[in-house]
C-alpha cells in the first residue's frame, strides 16, 4: 500500500461555508485573536486537484508529503477588507484577547467549552507566524499556482453568499 500526505494550510472555504466566518461577515464584523500573524489560506478545490492527481497517478506520488498553501500570505484584518470589497461592504476585523474571543464565541456564535478553547489557541498559533509560509505542493503537483484568495472572494461575492 502506498500513500501520499497532503498538509493544506487554512481553507478559504471557512469565509463562506462556515457559519462562524459566514455570519460575521453579513453582520460585516469578523472577531478573531490572530493580530497580524499570516496566513496562506488555500482554496479547497486545489486540495481537491492535488488529492484527485495523487490518486489517478499514485505512482508518481507514492511516500511524497505534499504542503500545500495559498499564493499569498494575508492576515484576518486582510481577509475581511479583500471580502468586504468584493462584496460590495466593509467587512472589519476586531482582534480580541484571547479569553474575550472565548467569551464572544459562547455569547454570540454558540460555540462553548473545549472548541471555543481550541479556536482561540488556533488563532493564537497564527498570531505566532506558525504558517506563515507560502508553499510549492500544488505547483509541484499540478503544474499550476494556486488559486488566488481575490479570485475565491470575487467567485462567493457575485454568488450572494454574503448578501444580508
Amino acid at each position: 500500500m502506498t500513500w501520499t500526505v497532503l498538509r493544506p494550510t487554512w481553507f478559504m472555504q471557512v469565509f463562506s461555508e462556515w457559519d462562524l466566518f459566514r455570519d460575521g461577515i453579513i453582520e460585516r464584523h469578523l472577531v478573531g485573536t490572530s493580530g497580524d500573524g499570516l496566513e496562506p489560506f488555500i482554496d479547497t478545490r486545489d486540495i481537491g486537484d492535488v488529492a484527485a492527481a495523487a490518486l489517478v497517478d499514485a505512482e508518481r506520488h507514492a511516500g511524497k508529503d505534499y504542503q500545500l498553501s495559498g499564493p499569498d500570505l494575508l492576515t484576518f484584518a486582510e481577509a475581511a477588507r479583500k471580502i468586504g470589497k468584493a462584496a460590495g461592504e466593509d467587512v472589519d476585523f476586531e482582534q480580541m484577547a484571547d479569553d474575550a474571543f472565548v467569551s464572544y464565541l459562547a455569547r454570540r456564535r454558540g460555540v462553548a467549552g473545549p472548541l471555543a478553547q481550541d479556536l482561540a489557541q488556533v488563532f493564537g498559533w497564527i498570531r505566532e507566524g506558525r504558517n506563515a509560509h507560502v508553499s510549492d505542493g500544488v505547483r509541484e503537483v499540478l503544474g499550476r499556482a494556486p488559486r488566488t484568495f481575490d479570485d475565491f472572494v470575487g467567485e462567493i461575492a457575485a454568488q450572494g453568499i454574503w448578501r444580508r
